[in-house]
């Protein structure tokens, strides 16, 4: 019987407790997954500053014609993410 039989747990301080156990553990799958999502939003804004950063570097290396060409090959990789996005979106 696991833990009630160690604890010497009466029918009624079972289904209480098992109650509660089965509460924490739905509470602590919450946390979990809150906890996800703000590691991914912080990852993914750390990503974007990354690609930024790196963006005005290399700007800072090209000439006005090399940087109009750059970005807008940046433009079309980003209409292209759009649409992926959207297409996977539509599909979920």
């Amino acid at each position: 019987m696991g833990r009630r039989s160690s604890v010497n747990l009466n029918t009624f301080q079972s289904s209480l407790a098992k109650g509660l156990i089965q509460w924490r553990a739905g509470r602590r799958y919450h946390i979990y997954e809150a906890l996800i999502l703000l590691l991914i939003l912080v990852a993914v804004e750390q990503l974007e500053s990354i690609l930024e950063d790196s963006d005005k570097r290399i700007n800072a290396l090209l000439t006005a014609e090399q940087q109009k060409t750059h970005a807008d090959v940046e433009q079309e990789m980003r209409a292209q993410l759009k649409a992926r996005r959207a297409q996977g979106a539509a599909t979920t």
